[in-house]
């Protein structure tokens, strides 16, 4: 995931809305203190780069796979690229990899789920340091909504 980050020229915390929570199940027992790996995960930028970029994840039994959406405005054009995933996770540890149209061989990114659920990957960065982004727990409406908001700030001529 931070290798997206990283290769479209950001990394960070993001400044989004308030997310839903991860997805769980509610039972009469006490909660754990383990985070719930959710279903979907939003990256939003809010330096000058100007990013949204959103992860979506189905987990079976520890095997991950989905997709990343890479959203970046570029002299005032807003570029999308997107990625396959596939990865695993193991109690809070996450592993990662993309392919897609950015990243044909496939980058790794490992990371962990922080206690108040967001998901925290590092790997390396398009300026060959490595990237630490922070993904907060959305909802694919959040996600459209961030979006919209960055291709109104920043239309792209193909938009119409």
């Amino acid at each position: 995931v931070s290798a997206a980050v990283g290769a479209c020229g950001g990394g960070g915390n993001s400044s989004s809305p308030t997310p839903a929570k991860g997805l769980g199940t509610e039972s009469a027992q006490p909660h754990s203190v383990t985070p719930v790996l959710g279903s979907a995960y939003i990256y939003a930028s809010s330096d000058g780069d100007r990013r949204v970029d959103f992860l979506n994840l189905t987990n079976q039994n520890g095997k991950l796979s989905g997709f990343y959406l890479a959203n970046s405005n570029s002299a005032g054009v807003v570029t999308t690229f997107s990625f396959t995933v596939t990865g695993t996770v193991q109690g809070t540890s996450v592993s990662l990899t993309l392919k897609g149209n950015d990243a044909p061989t496939g980058v790794t990114s490992t990371g962990q789920l922080l206690p108040n659920g967001d998901l925290q990957m590092k790997s390396p960065g398009g300026n060959g340091q490595v990237a630490t982004t922070t993904l907060r727990p959305t909802t694919v409406k959040q996600y459209n909504d961030a979006l919209a908001q960055l291709k109104a700030t920043h239309p792209s001529p193909t938009d119409s």
